[in-house]
């Protein structure tokens, strides 16, 4: 045998083992579109049973929404309006916080309550604000510290 029957030779082997790995990446993705297509399926069938059970009333998901109704019959929300309050900048120049608040409470029997401490809880909202830098307001976990603070004084009255 010369050198070009041999080259010839590897030259087919190689194309042979080609071929072998196209064969297997072949049936591989088949098996994934086997298993895709029987996932689908399942997952089909479990949404029609699903649905039957509720038409048949088997299961019954209405009183987790009346639930929900008859807690926000009984809350009340009351708008305390806006607030521009100018924040300690140490001299550096006028940075002003505005923010609008909304109080939830928990009867309709508390809003005139509410509104005659509103000048009080003002008074305590606004000095304590205005001892707030900028930086304290800064990100996330800042504004949720805030906003703990202030439900904090809100609780106090």
């Amino acid at each position: 045998m010369s050198d070009t029957d041999n080259i010839v030779k590897g030259l087919e082997s190689a194309a042979n083992f080609d071929s072998d790995a196209d064969v297997k990446a072949t049936t591989a993705t088949q098996n994934k579109g086997k298993v895709l297509k029987i996932l689908l399926i399942a997952l089909a069938a479990l949404c029609i049973a699903i649905g039957a059970l509720l038409k048949v009333g088997v299961l019954d998901i209405k009183p987790l929404f009346e639930a929900n109704q008859v807690e926000n019959e009984h809350t009340a929300f009351l708008e305390m309006g806006e607030m521009i309050v100018n924040l300690d900048t140490r001299g550096k120049g006028p940075s002003l916080l505005k923010l609008s608040i909304v109080l939830e409470l928990k009867s309709h029997n508390d809003v005139q309550r509410v509104k005659e401490l509103l000048p009080r809880v003002n008074d305590s909202l606004i000095f304590y604000l205005r001892g707030l830098r900028p930086s304290d307001l800064n990100g996330s976990a800042a504004l949720y510290r805030l906003r703990e603070e202030l439900m904090l004084r809100f609780n106090l009255f």
